[in-house]
């Protein structure tokens, strides 16, 4: 995220109100840097289609009056290769999405799109969660997988921080194997 032009900000809503979460979840990024944000929805039929143009417009209409330039996108088909394929072509600095905060079978049965976006986009996405407490952006945490490409974000996460002037938390999480004598269980590691 370059702090000297906007930042480009892809945010999918899907109609609900845990998914509108994200909103003010940004409105810190939105105050720290120029931020152009797209309100994209992915329709399956004609018929949503419509709602979603309706329902997006008045999710814009909160967002220009916070200072950001919005536009609205509409995708035609499922949710996760939508918002991929928009993330792909469309120049975006990053993708900003709430959770739904499924746990259990009801995780099993309905998937997670931000999940599956988070597993497969090749921009940043930032997540939220509905319900999560809402503030300033104090703390960042940043999770590494420790594949060189997973440290890619750590540039736009520095300028990020020193803009809000938040403390960044580097977090690596690995599993141990089985070995010879039984199981190893879980190890978590912070790095600051």
């Amino acid at each position: 995220m370059n702090t000297d032009e906007k930042t480009r900000i892809l945010i999918p809503l899907d109609g609900s109100e845990a998914g509108e979460a994200i909103l003010p979840a940004l409105y810190p990024l939105i105050r720290a840097h120029r931020v152009e944000s797209t309100l994209f929805h992915a329709a399956e039929t004609p018929e949503e289609a419509a709602q979603a143009q309706i329902y997006l417009e008045k999710r814009r209409k909160i967002l220009e009056s916070q200072g950001v330039a919005t536009r609205i996108l509409i995708g035609s088909g499922g949710p996760v290769e939508e918002i991929l394929s928009q993330a792909e072509t469309g120049g975006y600095d990053v993708i900003a999405m709430a959770t739904h905060g499924r746990t259990g079978l009801d995780r099993v049965l309905m998937g997670s799109v931000a999940e599956e976006v988070v597993r497969r986009s090749r921009l940043p996405v930032l997540l939220s969660r509905n319900g999560a407490p809402m503030g300033n952006w104090g703390r960042i945490v940043v999770a590494l997988d420790g594949t060189p490409g997973s440290e890619e974000i750590l540039t736009d996460v520095a300028k990020l921080a020193r803009n809000l002037r938040a403390t960044v938390y580097l977090m690596k999480v690995g599993l141990s194997l089985l070995t010879a004598d039984g199981y190893r269980g879980v190890t978590l590691s912070q790095e600051a």
